[in-house]
């Protein structure tokens, strides 16, 4: 096992910070570090391996989804570099955190190493525990702030869920509205069917009386006027003195 693959000795500043992209701190004290770096390397003991940094530092391929992943490397970015906005005047946590990373992580000894460097920077009025306080101040602030965002999102989400299940709720009542109306058109439809379908058999016996009445009517008629047509015929022929 090597030894970035062994346990990792876990750093006070580490939890909310492990995982965020490295960045080159401001280059008076960057060259100072490289400087010092080039007379004594850093050497990493087991127990002082670099806690690894960068977007997706300590997770594994499995735990979240590549998409997931990838979108949680874009907003490690942003959380980065809304800490690096917050950076104070003077030296501070931000940039020990800086000269920590240009050198390959955080150890004790780069920590040790760079404070040394920054230290003398600040013509030697830095103290650990001014490091440590500004350090909580930039933990602190940047929970605020991203929490803050996640709130807000929190709310926008609750304001789409509602409109969600109004918009169920109205289009439910329209199509059960709509479905009443399709059922009782369905019954309309039926009963009109099945009135179309008894017409003939309501209309064909009338009809067919009225039909032998004229049938009757037009044969007597024909009769009586082929006898009253005869007489007449049959009187002009007669010669009357």
């Amino acid at each position: 096992m090597s030894n970035d693959q062994k346990p990792q000795k876990k750093n006070m500043f580490g939890g909310i910070f492990d995982g965020i992209t490295k960045v080159i701190m401001k280059e008076e004290y960057l060259q100072q570090i490289h400087e010092e770096s080039e007379a004594e390397e850093p050497v990493r003991s087991n127990d002082t391996a670099p806690l690894k940094s960068g977007p997706g530092a300590g997770q594994t391929q499995s735990s979240i989804p590549q998409q997931a992943g990838s979108d949680v490397e874009a907003m490690i970015k942003k959380i980065y570099a809304a800490f690096e906005a917050m950076n104070q005047p003077g030296i501070d946590f931000l940039e020990l955190w800086n000269s920590v990373e240009a050198m390959g992580g955080v150890t004790e000894q780069n920590f040790a190493q760079a404070y040394k460097v920054l230290n003398i920077g600040a013509g030697n009025s830095l103290t650990v525990d001014g490091i440590v306080d500004s350090g909580k101040h930039y933990i602190a602030e940047l929970k605020k702030q991203i929490e803050g965002g996640i709130i807000q999102k929190k709310n926008d989400r609750q304001k789409l869920v509602e409109q969600q299940q109004n918009e169920k709720v109205s289009l439910t009542v329209e199509t059960n509205a709509l479905a009443k109306q399709i059922q009782d058109l369905q019954k309309q439809l039926i009963d009109k069917q099945q009135k179309l379908a008894q017409v003939d058999s309501t209309y064909t016996s009338p009809i067919a009386a009225i039909d032998q009445k004229i049938n009757v009517a037009n044969a007597a008629l024909e009769q009586v006027l082929n006898q009253l047509q005869g007489a007449v015929d049959l009187f002009s022929k007669i010669k009357l003195s």
